[in-house]
């Protein structure tokens, strides 16, 4: 019997601990401010819930507007 992943049942939860705790509130109808996250991971995986980090994102390189004009219009060809 494998571990239920939250992505399948529930949609995939991103974000801190914040919506770790959001879930928690959600769950035990108690203020978030009453358990840790670590406290709502733990109970999650021990009711068979897969519980993992995402892995961060590359950050985004952001283009100048005459990069992107450059970009857009391309390399110059060779003669």
């Amino acid at each position: 019997m494998g571990g239920t992943s939250i992505g399948k049942q529930a949609g995939t939860l991103r974000g801190g601990a914040e919506t770790v705790k959001q879930v928690g509130q959600v769950i035990t109808r108690q203020d978030r401010r009453d358990f840790s996250a670590a406290e709502v991971l733990r109970a999650m995986t021990q009711l068979g819930f897969t519980c993992r980090t995402l892995p961060t994102a590359a950050p985004v390189r952001i283009l100048s507007s005459l990069q992107q004009a450059s970009a857009m219009l391309g390399a110059p060809e060779s003669v």
